[in-house]
């Protein structure tokens, strides 16, 4: 029953993300968020019900009622990280964001990607352009065009 539960949750997230999707995407891109979403939901809900069950059985009204709507306000707030990591790892194998690095002098070429994409979101009218460079660092197309 929780395998049947977790393929329909699949199938529900990934139609979420490819309707959500800022970009056209293509189903196969999808799927690993989608997987660790249904998967992360059902962990939550498995623990969750198991927290109940054993931590709120003998409690008053009161703190039983406490209990449960401290609980699902922590669920919610790890359902939500839950889904923004999900849809992260598609908008990453998306635009091809990997592999990061972990200091900020050494920037990668998925790093300039990353932050040129971020401050073009910036752009608030058609006319209007931002331009990124990254001083101290040479592109592959700076390279290119230096060697020719």
């Amino acid at each position: 029953m929780i395998a049947l539960s977790a393929a329909v949750n699949v199938g529900w997230f990934a139609l979420a993300f490819k309707v959500l999707m800022a970009v056209p995407v293509r189903w196969r891109e999808i799927w690993p968020g989608a997987v660790l979403a249904a998967v992360g939901w059902q962990v939550l809900l498995l623990a969750g019900g198991l927290l109940v069950n054993r931590s709120l059985r003998g409690a008053t009204q009161s703190y039983g009622f406490f209990g449960i709507v401290l609980g699902l306000l922590a669920w919610i707030a790890l359902l939500a990280n839950l889904l923004v990591l999900a849809a992260e790892v598609n908008a990453v194998r998306h635009h091809r964001l990997w592999p990061r690095s972990l200091l900020t002098p050494a920037l990668t070429p998925s790093d300039r990607r990353a932050l040129t994409g971020s401050a073009r979101v910036e752009e608030q009218a058609p006319s209007e352009r931002i331009d990124v460079t990254f001083r101290g660092t040479r592109t592959s197309d700076e390279t290119d065009r230096t060697a020719a």
